[in-house]
């Protein structure tokens, strides 16, 4: 429709003027930017979902590294420790944007009552909630599973030891606990420990080298 030489479309505002070229004119169209700001399908959502994966790309080979066995990929994750779980966030919430657009695109076409564009939109928007489950599980689910993946417990140690020699106990030995010889060990310089208080075991590690 065409009031007043502008054109609206979509809601996007579209002025037509008319350039001189010597004896002739030319009608052309003039897209007024501060229209389009308004437009529910501006590309913020996807730029700011680039940015992001090129970010957690740049810290975690994303997504390259999911290729690869969890042996790979654990030790990876530990590595890149908090700040790479924030980054995991970010993407995942910067995807989710996307969902915005998605939504109002049957308004912004002026058919919001369209079957199939409301059948489409519906299959897009649940597509991209799996798909910040899937990212969101890089922030809930991964952490511990990473942590525990290369972590040697206390009670992992004497199980070992009981597979190899069934009749194992530390009683016989002169330690009221478990953790009594662990401790021992460590003051010899055998082996580091660290205390889990939420686990209330010990996390044990081979001694550095001097």
């Amino acid at each position: 429709m065409t009031i007043h030489g502008t054109n609206f479309t979509a809601g996007v505002r579209v002025e037509i003027r008319r350039k001189s070229l010597g004896p002739s004119s030319l009608p052309i169209a003039v897209i007024q930017p501060q229209e389009l700001q308004h437009d529910p399908m501006n590309p913020l959502g996807a730029i700011s979902f680039a940015v992001a994966a090129t970010v957690l790309s740049s810290a975690f080979e994303w997504p390259d590294i999911l290729r690869e066995p969890a042996d790979v990929v654990l030790p990876e994750f530990t590595d890149g420790g908090t700040s790479l779980v924030w980054i995991w966030f970010a993407t995942a919430w910067t995807y989710a944007i996307l969902l915005v657009p998605m939504l109002l695109l049957p308004a912004a076409l002026g058919q919001r009552e369209d079957p199939v564009l409301r059948a489409a939109t519906f299959v897009g928007a649940v597509s991209v909630l799996l798909s910040l489950i899937g990212f969101l599980r890089w922030v809930f689910v991964v952490p511990p599973l990473a942590r525990d993946y290369d972590t040697v417990w206390g009670s992992m140690v004497k199980q070992t030891i009981r597979r190899v020699y069934p009749g194992f106990n530390e009683d016989y030995y002169g330690y009221p606990s478990f953790d009594a010889l662990l401790e021992d060990a460590r003051d010899q310089g055998l082996i580091d420990l660290d205390y889990d208080e939420q686990r209330g075991n010990f996390i044990v590690r081979p001694r550095a080298a001097a």
